[in-house]
């Protein structure tokens, strides 16, 4: 089938990044000024607005796959302005291939320059040309009367079609040298793809009035904390000067050699003893500072007239599969919910309380239309039992799969005690679900101990090493998991094109990359892997180095991994299987899959279709890839979305 490459140059009166490509394309003042193809390796063709269609072009729209980078955008566009202003053939959603998502799935950057480097394509940036875009794809004035006036010239628009012809070489390089997904993969991505485009249904009246109250108690609060701090603090976000303040006040912020006042760390600070106008202070700050507050906005943003939000997820977000949050990002929600979400919404005042009480209902916000309802199902600590499930520990296997009390056993092991003895709200169980949560991937006591006090609990060096010592003594299977996974992916670098494998791992290495098959038969990909002696804490040893976006500087660079880390990978990778398995088998159960969130899948049903107890049967049949492995969920349904 002949391949048509296409790359779009639109304007419009909306932001981009503000409202995502879905209300961007069902905008009437949005446009296509221009659009390059090309159809195999022949020549960049340039179409301009208005101008009549190539045959050719028509042809390969009809007929061809059709090539973009990001290709949600250029379908949309072709569905909602291209095809019915220009008469465009729109192809359907299997003619598509993205060379984004391709990209991603080889752990490479999203962008098209930067997938493009990492490859060490010959491409030379356009700085110039991309300026110019970005000029071009807004107003250069709208007058009061409403009259917009584009930078429509004919120099810059014919310097324009030059930039966007370049993007589509690029896209043609990419689309070479990309290894294209694999048919699991490829229905996934347009799986992902479909649920982006029937969007979450969403409360846009209660938003816009969610958005009214936090605006006036912020206000509410910055007057308060103005008082309090006799003008020296002016807003809940200014940092600089409520630190100093704070200092001033006796509270000193240092946190492991770091001057910080995020969230994790008032929590802290609040579950200690403070002076009462330092304690509301920090009040003030936690609630004001919620970013989850700013996602009403976002909803307001981003929803189209039949109050739907679309484009929420991002295939292939991670490099172990895992999605990721778009727009409005759904994967950030706040955990915690109102009890009574009606309730909360009739007792909002536009005073500083608002604030906290407006976050936790934020998933409320979500809701059925009518004749409808949402079920959603968590799965319960996945990863967990996908780390006991690989590494073939099968005691913590039997003890998950037969809903046996997991976190009580390994608090009653770190305590010398029995299970029955572990109370559900102690401190013992909560270090005991931290452990089996936590050190599945080689965690040390120092992190240990860090992550108990991101939650507010607080112990010693001596515990945080008994515990940790006492799990990995206690499941002696998965510390030799990490140890063998290492040696592994060490092993087949050394021997380049001889397989690696361990507990049906397998591990391959060529010059330019080193694979990891997972049981699904899926791939990791890790770019330019070398084998180099690195310094640790237990003196220099043999370590994997290899290319990657960092995840906290979003920079392609070095990276290095090690036993645990390849076992998180790996194991997440697992659970994205699990996970992807079961919204399709949904999907064919005729369950309307709208969201993804971490682990959980969400439905939206008609009243009198399907069931949690049917959902929670697709969801926990596992693949045949994957017998053994100890699965289980926790489904609800309501009409509001919660927890």
């Amino acid at each position: 089938m002949a391949r048509l490459h296409l790359d779009l140059e639109t304007r419009s009166t909306l932001d981009l990044r503000r409202t995502g490509v879905y209300r961007y394309a069902r905008h009437p003042s949005t446009d296509v000024i221009l659009a390059c193809w090309a159809v195999d390796d022949g020549p960049v063709e340039t179409w301009f607005a208005g101008e009549p269609l190539d045959v050719e072009l028509i042809q390969a729209l009809k007929r061809a796959t059709v090539i973009a980078h990001n290709a949600g955008f250029e379908r949309q566009l072709l569905e909602h302005v291209l095809g019915p202003r220009y008469g465009w053939p729109a192809p359907s959603l299997d003619r598509w291939d993205d060379t984004a998502a391709r990209a991603a799935r080889m752990a490479l950057p999203r962008s098209l320059d930067g997938a493009a480097q990492a490859l060490g394509l010959d491409v030379r940036k356009d700085a110039e040309g991309k300026r110019l875009m970005l000029r071009m794809c807004r107003p250069r004035s709208v007058g009061d009367d409403g009259k917009i006036t584009w930078w429509d010239d004919d120099a810059k628009t014919q310097r324009l079609a030059r930039y966007c012809a370049t993007d589509v070489e690029v896209e043609r390089l990419l689309d070479r040298v990309l290894r294209p997904l694999s048919p699991m993969e490829r229905r996934i991505w347009q799986f992902t793809e479909e649920v982006n485009d029937i969007g979450v249904p969403v409360d846009t009246a209660f938003a816009n009035e969610a958005i009214r109250v936090a605006s006036a108690a912020t206000d509410a609060a910055n007057d308060e904390l103005q008082r309090l701090t006799g003008g020296e603090v002016r807003s809940v976000g200014s940092m600089a000067a409520m630190k100093a303040w704070l200092r001033r006040n006796g509270l000193s912020l240092l946190e492991a050699g770091s001057d910080c006042l995020n969230r994790k760390t008032i929590e802290n600070l609040l579950a200690g003893e403070l002076p009462a106008n330092v304690r509301r202070v920090l009040e003030l700050r936690f609630a004001g500072g919620k970013s989850s507050v700013a996602k009403y906005e976002a909803i307001v943003d981003r929803a189209d007239d039949d109050g739907r939000v679309r484009g929420n997820l991002l295939y292939h977000g991670a490099s172990t599969g895992r999605w990721a949050g778009a727009g409005v990002q759904l994967q950030n929600l706040p955990r915690a919910t109102v009890e009574d979400w009606e309730a909360a919404r009739a007792a909002l005042q536009p005073d500083s309380g608002s604030l906290g009480v407006l976050s936790k209902m934020l998933r409320g916000t979500i809701v059925a239309p009518a004749g409808h309802r949402l079920l959603w199902a968590d799965y319960a600590a996945i990863e967990a039992r996908g780390v006991a499930w690989l590494a073939g520990q099968t005691d913590l296997v039997q003890l998950f799969a037969s809903g046996g009390k997991v976190y009580e056993a390994m608090a009653a092991a770190i305590f010398g005690t029995t299970p029955d003895r572990i109370a559900k709200d102690s401190t013992e169980r909560f270090l005991g679900k931290t452990v089996v949560l936590g050190c599945g991937y080689a965690m040390g006591a120092q992190k240990f101990q860090q992550a108990c006090a991101a939650q507010g609990q607080v112990i010693d060096d001596t515990l945080a090493h008994r515990a940790v010592s006492t799990y990995r003594s206690r499941y002696p299977y998965i510390p030799a998991l990490w140890k063998e996974l290492n040696a592994a992916a060490l092993q087949a670098r050394q021997m380049v094109a001889a397989p690696c494998a361990y507990n049906g791992i397998q591990f391959l290495c060529d010059e330019d990359w080193m694979t990891v098959r997972l049981p699904s038969g899926r791939k990791l990909y890790y770019r330019n892997p070398q084998v180099v002696k690195a310094a640790g804490p237990f003196g220099a040893r043999l370590t994997l180095e290899y290319d990657a976006v960092n995840s906290l500087t979003k920079k392609w660079e070095r990276e290095r991994t090690f036993g645990g880390k390849l076992t998180e990978n790996i194991v997440q990778g697992i659970c994205r299987d699990l996970i992807a398995a079961a919204m399709l088998a949904l999907q064919r159960r005729g369950y309307r899959v709208i969201a993804s969130v971490h682990d959980e899948i969400v439905c939206e049903m008609p009243i009198g279709r399907g069931s949690t107890e049917e959902m929670l049967e697709v969801m926990c049949d596992v693949p045949d890839w994957a017998k053994g492995f100890p699965i289980s969920a926790e489904a609800k349904e309501a009409t509001r979305y919660g927890k």
